[in-house]
């Protein structure tokens, strides 16, 4: 292993490597997007949404125009996976019951909370039926879901949409949240051009079913790196990954090979969405999943 502090090359010996450097934000090459509409994937992204958001409710206290009320009160959340449902479910909680009540010229209730996805359902890596709940629930929560709809264009008055027919179409709102892609660290590239591995479409490592590399079973890639059965990129399948090789890493892998147990933990199903002081919880089939970027977000 390598590594060049101060322009110096040092060399550190192993018997097992294991790579977890993550995933970030993807925009899809425009990355003038990132301005407009923040990801959410570090506590920096939550900070800074969290100002955008509550920053929009109190211009809209101040304004007098009823369309610039009217786009303040718009927000929009780009990308309708696990990330997606999640935070527009947060704003819809935020905006029909904790903001309820808090202003005196605005109504926080009356706020439009939109859910945006080129694909043609909610929660596209997990199965439909639970793609229908998710969508039934944040239905009877207020939020306004448009599927079909590709964003070709973003500034700071609104995005631009392309929708399934060809229509173009414009939605003005002053607070957008962008989770529309993830893309794995660079690192994952650079492994695969060494070790012969290949890479999906979003560049995580493709592993083999105990997580170690094709023709290398001294490397381990896990978390948000790893592609595997086409697992989605979620917490539940990181955290099982984390614990088989944190048990395990310690003795060379035998020349049977052991695959994770996932215990479908990773098809969400959005049953209740409640406030918990420092976060949202999500109430799954199988498990709680907490987002932990929602901490900041809701801290006074």
């Amino acid at each position: 292993m390598c590594g060049r502090p101060l322009e110096r090359i040092t060399e550190t010996g192993c018997d097992s490597l294991i790579v977890a450097a993550g995933a970030g934000q993807s925009h899809f090459g425009n990355e003038h997007f990132a301005e407009y509409a923040p990801g959410m994937k570090t506590n920096d992204d939550a900070l800074e949404l969290r100002g955008r958001i509550l920053g929009a409710f109190d211009q809209a206290e101040l304004a007098t125009d009823p369309a610039e009320i009217e786009k303040l009160l718009t927000f929009v959340v780009i990308g309708a996976g696990p990330t997606g449902v999640e935070m527009a479910g947060q704003i819809a909680e935020l905006t029909h019951k904790t903001l309820d009540g808090t202003y005196r010229e605005i109504d926080s209730r009356s706020a439009r909370i939109i859910l945006l996805d080129a694909a043609p359902k909610v929660l596209p890596p997990i199965s439909d039926s639970l793609g229908h709940a998710a969508a039934k629930r944040l239905s009877k929560m207020g939020v306004d879901i448009q599927l079909g709809a590709m964003v070709t264009d973003l500034d700071a008055d609104g995005l631009s949409v392309k929708d399934g027919d060809g229509t173009n179409r414009r939605i003005f709102s002053r607070a957008k949240a962008w989770s529309a892609g993830v893309a794995a660290s660079p690192l994952g590239r650079q492994l695969t051009d060494q070790s012969g591995a290949e890479v999906d479409h979003a560049g995580r490592v493709l592993v083999n079913k105990d997580l170690s590399l094709p023709d290398h079973p001294e490397v381990f890639v896990v978390g948000d790196m790893m592609s595997l059965d086409k697992l989605p990129g979620v917490a539940q399948v990181a955290i099982q990954g984390r614990t088989l090789r944190r048990s395990r890493h310690l003795r060379r892998p035998r020349s049977r090979s052991r695959r994770p147990r996932y215990a479908r933990a990773h098809r969400l199903r959005v049953l209740r969405q409640r406030f918990h002081g420092d976060g949202l919880a999500v109430q799954c089939r199988r498990a709680v999943h907490w987002t932990p970027w929602v901490g900041p977000l809701m801290q006074a």
